[in-house]
């Protein structure tokens, strides 16, 4: 199986709102010391900063190779060598991969859009394949 790597990570799109939410919060902070009370710009500049941590979550990176996976979901990382794999689960939003000492990881993939979910899990399936076909 050659490199194969899956990921998305939002940066230039997560410093957008962060500054609009910034701009917001301070044009509030301007009109409510300045002009007439005004509480919108407040709301609009906390829900931008509520959908950048949204947007944070969304990062994620999946690297598959011979020898192991590396995975970073949701702030979970690690890595697991292909040859302590003793049964891979492929389920519609989640890989449970069960390691010979009979850990279990598994991948939430909920945050992944369609069609990145499917390339993911084919990629999956076939190293399931070759994973099974040699024993």
């Amino acid at each position: 199986m050659e490199d194969i790597q899956y990921s998305q990570n939002p940066k230039r799109l997560s410093l957008i709102i962060i500054i609009l939410g910034i701009l917001f919060i301070f044009l509030s902070l301007y009109l409510t010391w300045f002009e007439n009370p005004s509480y919108l710009p407040l709301l609009v500049g906390a829900q931008l900063i509520f959908l950048y941590i949204n947007i944070k979550r969304t990062k994620y990176s999946i690297k598959l190779n011979d020898r192991e996976i590396a995975y970073d979901l949701q702030g979970i990382n690690n890595r697991v060598s292909i040859a302590d794999i003793r049964n891979l689960e492929i389920r519609l939003f989640e890989i449970h991969i069960q390691k010979d000492d009979g850990e279990i990881d598994v991948l939430n993939l909920e945050r992944i859009k369609d069609r990145e979910l499917k390339k993911i899990k084919a990629s999956f399936n076939q190293l399931k394949q070759e994973l099974f076909q040699k024993q």
